[in-house]
């Protein structure tokens, strides 16, 4: 294979890898953008299992998007 190739090979395996980490990101970000209007135009913000959820949406989003983040920069580290 040549460099050429090679190259070309590399850079399509990562734009691969940056769409994998990218689309359970935008959509946790998504998600978690409409739950609070969501739950405040219901009225439900002054429910405290409603609070308890949203704070329970928001730390698993957070997870996710550290999860998604590692699991690129670890990927993208061997290309």
């Amino acid at each position: 294979m040549s460099d050429d190739a090679y190259q070309r090979d590399t850079a399509a395996f990562a734009a691969m890898l940056v769409k994998q980490a990218a689309w359970p990101a935008a959509l946790v970000i998504a998600g978690d953008s409409v739950a609070p209007l969501v739950a405040s135009a219901r009225g439900a913000l002054y429910a405290p299992l409603a609070v308890l959820a949203l704070v329970v949406a928001a730390a698993s989003a957070v997870a996710v998007l550290g999860l998604s983040t590692l699991s690129f920069s670890t990927h993208c580290c061997f290309v």
